[in-house]
């Protein structure tokens, strides 16, 4: 089932497909958004003065309101229905929002558990976003300023131009033009550069990598790896670790399968290996076999024990 919502910031942004936008069309509600828009993006409010005109009503309002003994009465000359000046009053509020909204507002991109995202932005520049992330870029200044911020873990193949920041909650990405991942998830920080090089800063202090080579956020501070693969794994659908706790591993495995697991008799292990994003019994058999530990499937729950 298509996410609607993800079709409409799509659609807005100029970059839905043809199959996009006819979900959209055939669904009511979203059917009025696509009227509502359309109107909106062929308004020409160039010279539009807010202030001026602003100024302009206010004084038009005074001079035709009657101040009388402490309440305001009827103004001259205004004998409108009110029901039909609401409705004015709310298309009004309906373009202009849109057209703000068109113009101004921030973009952004979610992933849900069990799906990755496929995302061109206004330069050429493509994303790839893991499970469960979010970017917000603007896209009326991108021109002007390519940065965004991201939650989560997306993979860039970034075309050479002006800067391109990646902004995350413990460290910033800056490239000119480049491949890279990008992983920011709670505490955990990871830069792994696949093509050319790019600047990561983390507490003010900046490191320059270039194509073959990674750095990881630790508790001692970041630490130089070198990376095996051509690309991550998980954009061939398979997610790999090196010496990661097991809780995290399983984390990591809710979200490529969109579901809840009860890691209540998780030991505090750590784990290294890989595990498949196409088939769940495999996956979880990869993970919890090297600890003696057996799992129970039930619609979206995994329940993992001990084994016997």
């Amino acid at each position: 089932m298509m996410n609607l919502d993800q079709n409409l910031h799509k659609y807005l942004n100029r970059q839905s497909s043809k199959d996009e936008k006819a979900a959209l069309q055939e669904d009511e509600a979203y059917a009025d958004y696509l009227k509502i828009a359309t109107r909106a993006s062929a308004l020409d409010l160039k010279g539009f003065k807010d202030t001026d005109n602003w100024h302009k009503i206010k004084a038009h309002i005074t001079k035709n309101s009657v101040q009388k003994k402490g309440r305001m009465i009827r103004l001259k000359n205004m004998r409108v229905n009110q029901s039909k000046l609401w409705r004015v009053a709310a298309i009004l509020v309906m373009v202009f929002g849109t057209y703000f909204f068109l113009t101004f507002s921030d973009t952004t991109i979610t992933t849900l558990a069990g799906k990755h995202e496929n995302w061109a932005m206004p330069d050429g520049s493509k994303i790839t976003f893991n499970a469960v992330s979010q970017a917000t870029y603007n896209r009326h200044d991108w021109d002007e300023d390519r940065r965004l911020t991201l939650k989560g873990e997306a993979y860039f193949d970034v075309v050479k131009g002006g800067s391109f920041t990646v902004e995350t909650n413990l460290g910033n990405v800056r490239v000119l033009g480049t491949e890279f991942n990008v992983l920011a998830r709670g505490e955990h920080f990871r830069v792994a550069c696949y093509e050319g090089s790019v600047e990561v800063t983390v507490q003010n202090t900046a490191t320059i990598i270039k194509a073959g080579q990674g750095l990881v956020l630790k508790s001692s501070g970041l630490e130089m790896m070198v990376l095996e693969d051509t690309a991550p794994g998980w954009l061939r659908g398979e997610s790999s670790f090196d010496q990661e706790p097991l809780a995290d591993v399983l984390e990591e495995l809710s979200r490529q399968y969109g579901l809840s697991i009860d890691q209540n008799q998780i030991p505090e292990e750590q784990f290294t290996g890989s595990f498949s994003h196409d088939n769940l019994r495999h996956a979880l058999t990869a993970v919890c076999a090297p600890f003696n530990l057996k799992f129970t499937i039930t619609e979206k729950q995994v329940t993992i024990h001990a084994a016997e």
